[in-house]
């Protein structure tokens, strides 16, 4: 399996920027924050610069300082569970980069205990302490929110993009984006 690498970043200034940069590093202070593979932060970052490629009117720009506000408060909360997660012997991240790197692929859930070592039950539980939600649930939305950036970034055909999120059927696939995103693809394409 080859791993790539994908750093994403931004320059911000402004009044408040410090204060928001002091809520990112929290207690320990770094010029540098490793939170792995965050398949809503890389969302959100992707969102932000396409709400740049529309121009730089003033529009756009008071758009993107929000969508910036928000980010900046979601790696703030992720720095936070980051922290908790250290605490735990349950390695999350090594879970989620797994499901990320395989997004193409129906993953089971044997497989992913069998990833951590652990049992179904023991898997799923711990998984859902830690995220909220139960680990194929969670891939689901994983799925989800990579099939809504290529909706949203690309013209490719509904059926590639199902393919491209490891689902062979198209019809099944707009069926679990409707359940997630509470709207069919054809239409989350359409209102953006």
């Amino acid at each position: 399996m080859r791993l790539t690498w994908s750093i994403y970043w931004c320059h911000f200034t402004g009044a408040l920027a410090g204060e928001y940069v002091s809520h990112l590093m929290g207690e320990e202070p770094s010029p540098v924050i490793s939170l792995g593979q965050s398949p809503a932060l890389i969302s959100q970052f992707r969102t932000l610069l396409q709400a740049t490629s529309t121009g730089y009117d003033l529009h756009a720009m008071v758009h993107a300082a929000n969508m910036l506000k928000q980010l900046l408060t979601s790696i703030a909360l992720a720095v936070k569970d980051k922290a908790e997660e250290a605490k735990s012997d349950f390695n999350i991240q090594s879970v989620q980069a797994l499901m990320l790197q395989n997004l193409d692929k129906p993953l089971t859930l044997d497989y992913l205990a069998s990833h951590v070592g652990l049992s179904r039950y023991h898997f799923s539980k711990k998984y859902k302490q830690v995220t909220g939600y139960a680990p194929i649930q969670h891939l689901i939305r994983m799925k989800v929110e990579y099939a809504s950036y290529l909706l949203e970034t690309s013209d490719t055909s509904i059926g590639e993009i199902a393919t491209k999120v490891g689902y062979e059927d198209a019809l099944y696939f707009s069926r679990q984006f409707k359940r997630v995103a509470g709207v069919s693809p054809r239409q989350f394409r359409q209102q953006r």
